[in-house]
């Protein structure tokens, strides 16, 4: 199969009242059928179906045939192929029409296999798990949503022996056994059901009915029993009109869009009914012929757009409509450039970062096939992509500490994804000292100074911040250089710091011990050795002093027996019901013959005797594990406080239901890892964060995110198979907070 991908960055005016937007990729993909839906995985990527149905004629057999694709694809955040897997023959009348990510990873696929409504359920990499046909003899599924309680969803048609069209609904569990289905409207014309939404608890679907009008119908979604139903577009006369698509609006009430057709051609159409069903507007745009909306998607800067295809079915179209259902301006996209050709948008759906990922079928150089297209925001904030200094040595990457009289030199350099004019304003204590993008400064007295730099385009803003503390004297490294370690029983080690001044004083060096074997204070030099014959946990502190300022340096330091690291490190650690977690201890010698391990959970001894534990928590409370360790005659224990909340997200990545308040960064996992680990983090709101990792010296070496992104559940997948075995951080910066995890990897 071969892809190819072009950079097509638009030029985008500002304002979303008159802007169209750019386009950051497309690829297309040739021998793939045509892309019928798209979805954006907790994960970061994109994931896609084919639904295309060839006509090919076999002249050694006589007749024709139908051959159809039932494919998944998964790309990644560029596009580039990641799983590509084929489910069952091409022969027949098969196609993959709709697609979700399931709850806990994995996929459902719906379609039709040999004429059959049908559905596939595949984990992460494509592996079949289940794949079922259902309903009568004939039938589509075009369209699978999963419930928040966990069951599935699947709506389309099928048709009985009395070629009798009927809307289909059906309800499945985790293994595709059946619950209920039921059949609605029995036609001799196609009546089917094309799009749904979950709400509260009930379900509502759109289609068409006997291929002459639009139909919304909300049921129960226990049993499927209908709660009302309404017709749209049978005043007109038409023929071959239906909805294709709902959405369920965030201030209540659906829109939806389709095809009408007059007498005097086709419409694209768009109608939008409160919460009952009753039409609040009512729009019908660009007469033409064979024009067809196929979804829409509703914008964060407000209103929807809608897209589709126009021109005989040859041409992809966008209309950005306000929130009054009038149109801002339309795109079709017959020449996007460099020989491509947008033939249709089956699915559109909004990206982390605000812009869209669309899905359908193009040409390029005259190849044929699926399509994604990458549509930046056209709504964002600047984003502050590099800085300078970038004070990665430092205990904060935002903190520093200089002498009286030096000078720094500050620099940012931002981006602007709609190539808005940007304005930068630099503050000194608050002050305004500058608006270029750089910014130096002689710091002349000894004090604390706030550095800020704001890069605005106008309605948004990012910024950052340095904290300059300007002194006579202060420690510039030190030894160890982590300030948090373990070590065994009997281990000395040899402390020292280096001390920068504008002159030369007479400094008083003194180190001070708190902990176990007591509190007490040695006068020294720069260096010193401690020897630690005692567990526990102990502080060794360097102080140097002038008769005006203190300078001070502390290191942690955890002196185990037996035991030198385990896992989660957080003693105290809060996780949604129905987690199951791995605790581990790491031993100083894991060659020892010696080596016993005891667990317990809530005082209640467990039997295994293995450094790894893993405990499912079905039910919400706090628990207590802990892990003894023996050898010989010695034992070291650790214990972990867990704390098992609700769990607050939906199995719909888009509903964002129930986010936490504040910022939050997961315990990444596995952890401890060979190679990769995956980092999951969540956002209550569109923001702009910053992900990073971090070696033990608190040296940044790897940039895993920086950008705006949506609100909700993201991840990162870390792959650290080329780093040396260790300890690492995370840290997550964002909304002005800051979250830091601590991850080992083991090889």
């Amino acid at each position: 199969m071969k892809f190819w991908m072009f950079a097509l960055m638009g030029i985008v005016i500002a304002g979303i009242v008159t802007a169209q937007p750019g386009l950051e990729w497309v690829r297309a993909y040739d021998g793939s059928g045509s892309f019928g839906d798209v979805y954006a995985t907790t994960e970061g990527n994109y994931a896609s179906c084919t639904s295309s149905w060839v006509f090919a004629d076999h002249h050694d057999e006589g007749d024709h045939h139908w051959h159809g694709l039932f494919k998944l694809y998964v790309c990644d955040p560029n596009g580039d192929v990641i799983t590509n897997v084929q489910f069952g023959e091409i022969e027949g009348r098969n196609a993959a029409f709709s697609l979700i990510e399931v709850d806990g990873g994995g996929f459902l696929l719906g379609g039709a296999y040999q004429d059959r409504f049908y559905a596939v359920r595949c984990d992460r990499n494509g592996e079949q798990i289940w794949a079922n046909p259902y309903g009568d003899i004939e039938g589509v599924c075009s369209t699978v949503i999963e419930l928040k309680s966990g069951e599935f969803l699947l709506a389309g048609y099928t048709r009985g022996e009395n070629e009798e069209y009927s809307g289909y609904l059906i309800k499945l569990d985790g293994d595709g056994e059946v619950l209920w289905d039921r059949q609605y409207h029995s036609t001799e014309d196609r009546t089917g059901f094309s799009s749904m939404r979950e709400v509260d608890e009930c379900v509502v679907l759109t289609g068409g009915h006997d291929s002459t009008a639009g139909w919304l119908l909300k049921v129960s979604q226990n049993n499927g029993e209908p709660i009302w139903e309404r017709f749209y577009g049978q005043d007109i006369q038409n023929r071959w009109s239906g909805l294709s698509h709902v959405i369920h609006l965030r201030n209540g009430g659906f829109q939806m869009c389709g095809r009408a057709e007059f007498d005097r051609g086709i419409r694209h159409w768009l109608i939008q009914v409160d919460e009952n069903g009753e039409v609040v507007w009512d729009r019908y745009l660009n007469p033409g012929n064979q024009r067809s909306l196929s979804c829409v998607v509703e914008m964060p800067a407000g209103g929807t757009t809608a897209f589709g295809t126009t021109n005989n079915n040859q041409v992809g179209i966008m209309i950005r409509i306000n929130q009054g259902g009038e149109e801002i301006w339309t795109q079709e996209m017959a020449d996007i450039g460099q020989g491509v050709t947008c033939n249709g948008i089956s699915e559109a759906v909004l990206t982390e970062d605000g812009g869209l990922i669309m899905a359908g079928r193009g040409n390029v150089l005259r190849e044929r096939g699926g399509m994604l297209i990458k549509g930046i925001p056209e709504v964002s904030p600047p984003q502050i992509i590099a800085r300078f200094p970038d004070l990665d040595n430092n205990p904060a990457p935002s903190d520093t500490t200089i002498l009286v009289g030096d000078s720094l030199f500050f620099n940012v350099t931002a981006v602007d994804l709609q190539n808005d004019r940007l304005l930068y304003t630099w503050r000194l204590n608050g002050e305004d000292v500058g608006a270029d993008t750089c910014y130096g400064h002689r710091f002349e007295e000894r004090d604390d100074f706030l550095v800020t730099c704001t890069v605005s385009d106008g309605a948004q803003a990012d910024s950052t911040y340095w904290i300059v503390h300007a002194k006579d004297f202060y420690i510039d490294h030190f030894y160890p250089d982590s300030t948090d370690f373990v070590i065994r029983r009997g281990s000395s080690v040899d402390f020292t710091h280096h001390v920068r001044s504008i002159e030369y004083f007479e400094f008083e060096y003194r180190w001070e011990h708190f902990g176990r074997g007591g509190n007490y204070e040695i006068q020294g030099e720069d260096s010193i050795r401690f020897d630690f014959d005692l567990t526990g946990e102990h502080i060794i502190r360097a102080v140097v002093s002038t008769e005006d300022e203190i300078e001070t340096v502390s290191w942690d330091v955890n002196v185990r027996s037996i035991i030198w690291w385990w896992w989660p490190h957080e003693l105290a650690i809060s996780v949604p019901v129905d987690t199951t977690m791995e605790f581990v201890v790491f031993p100083f010698n894991e060659e020892s013959d010696s080596l016993q391990f005891s667990w317990s959970l809530n005082g209640e001894d467990l039997d295994i005797n293995e450094a790894t534990l893993n405990i499912p928590f079905p039910e919400e409370g706090m628990n207590t594990i802990t892990a003894i360790l023996i050898e010989g005659q010695e034992a070291d224990t650790v214990w972990w406080e867990v704390a098992v909340r609700e769990r607050v997200f939906t199995a719909d990545f888009a509903d964002l239901a129930d986010l936490p308040s504040e910022l939050a960064l997961y315990p990444p996992s596995p952890n401890p890892f060979n190679s990769t680990t995956t980092i999951r983090y969540a956002l209550p709101h569109a923001s702009v964060v910053s992900l990073n990792l971090y070696n033990l010296s608190g040296k940044r070496i790897e940039t895993l995110t920086n950008r705006g992104q949506q609100a909700g559940l993201h991840q990162v997948t870390l792959n650290a198979c080329n780093r040396p075995s260790g300890l690492y951080f995370v840290k997550l910066e964002g909304s002005g907070q800051v979250f830091t995890r601590k991850i080992m990897l083991v090889k």
